[in-house]
C-alpha cells in the first residue's frame, strides 16, 4: 500500500511506514497496520489502496472486514478516537 497526500490534510499517523513480506502462491499474506488519530476530536479515515494485488482490510479483531461507514462510497476506518 502506498501513502499519498491530497489538498486536505488529516492529523493521522500510519505505522509501520514500510512493510513487506513473501507469501506462497494462492495464499493470503497478512500485514498489520496501525492508524492513530492525532487530532483533538474523533475522525474517520478513508483507505485507498494503491496496488494491483487484491486487498481486504479488517478491524482489529482480524475477522471483521472494514466497510464504508460514512456513506461516501470509500472503504474507511470507522470513527477513530484521538
Amino acid at each position: 500500500m502506498a501513502a499519498t497526500t491530497s489538498a486536505i490534510s488529516a492529523n493521522v499517523a500510519l505505522s509501520p511506514t514500510i512493510t513487506g513480506g513473501f507469501g506462497s502462491p494462492n495464499t493470503a499474506t497478512a500485514f498489520q497496520l496501525r492508524i492513530d488519530n492525532l487530532s483533538a476530536s474523533a475522525d474517520t479515515f478513508d483507505l485507498l489502496p494503491a496496488s494491483s494485488w487484491p486487498m481486504t482490510f479488517y478491524r482489529l479483531d482480524g475477522v471483521t472486514p472494514l466497510a464504508d461507514t460514512d456513506g461516501d462510497g470509500k472503504l474507511d476506518t470507522g470513527q477513530v478516537s484521538p
